[in-house]
């Protein structure tokens, strides 16, 4: 049977922080720990991942992050819409024609994916030290953007532990 208490209830000690709103929020932020070339070395190394082997371990993330949005989409009969033009496209217009067209009720709404800019590591072998190291260079990513429709107050759990800083900010 699952368990009907909200999130915050359920897991005190492991939530720093509820955000909630009226409409919608926007979050964006970073990975403290490693979004930076020296903090995805240590982040390699503490867990001894060979740097080398960055890109079979991204690889596998990202094929995760893919199945489980695709796997969602499809649970809710929602096809995902590639953005070939993330500048010039208006999200909200789109959204607003979908729930338009499929009426206010809560649930999903839309998925959408896109390339965008991104920074990303490539193995390097650094002369100075004679270790690899990872370097950060210019890439694209997929990104994938869902939107849920909801009548009752929505939660932003705050993916950090109590006690230290988030990379996230919210507009």
């Amino acid at each position: 049977m699952e368990d009907a208490r909200m999130i915050p209830e359920r897991y005190p000690d492991q939530i720093a922080g509820v955000l909630s709103c009226y409409d919608r929020m926007i979050l964006q932020g970073t990975l403290p720990g490693w979004c930076y070339d020296q903090g995805m070395t240590a982040f390699l190394y503490a867990r001894q991942i060979k740097i080398f082997d960055y890109p079979q371990f991204a690889q596998v993330l990202r094929d995760e992050v893919r199945a489980n949005a695709e796997r969602i989409a499809r649970e809710n009969s929602i096809e995902i819409e590639f953005i070939r033009k993330i500048n010039t496209f208006r999200k909200e217009a789109r959204i607003k024609d979908i729930i338009k067209e499929r009426g206010e009720q809560p649930g999903l709404v839309h998925v959408f994916s896109a390339m965008e800019a991104c920074t990303s590591y490539k193995p390097w072998h650094d002369k100075k030290t004679a270790r690899p190291i990872s370097s950060t260079i210019p890439a694209s990513a997929c990104t994938i953007i869902s939107t849920s429709s909801t009548k009752r107050s929505a939660y932003a759990i705050c993916a950090f532990p109590p006690g230290h800083r988030s990379g996230s900010s919210s507009i």
